[in-house]
């Protein structure tokens, strides 16, 4: 799939920062914060209430201490989301 490819830099090309180095990593300690940020930069802040409720689930289950982890799946759960494929 090619947005798994981006997201953990497998594909060539450009590459995705998810470390915990990075803009969207930084958010990751916090999953509702992690949400907010991706919710204003991929969905202009549209997402859905239960769209983000069941991503913060998800990335809650991941160690608050893998941010590079929860950014890349909840950056995963974002742009294969139908609502985000609706909207772009």
């Amino acid at each position: 799939m090619l947005f798994r490819s981006i997201i953990h830099n497998k594909a060539s090309g450009p590459t995705i920062d998810l470390s915990a180095a990075s803009a969207i990593g930084q958010q990751a300690t916090d999953a509702g914060q992690l949400m907010d940020y991706l919710g204003m930069i991929f969905m202009h802040s549209q997402m859905s209430t239960s769209m983000r409720t069941a991503i913060v689930q998800a990335i809650s289950a991941i160690p608050a201490t893998d941010l590079q982890g929860r950014a890349q799946v909840a950056v995963f759960l974002v742009v294969t989301s139908s609502q985000y494929k609706i909207m772009h």
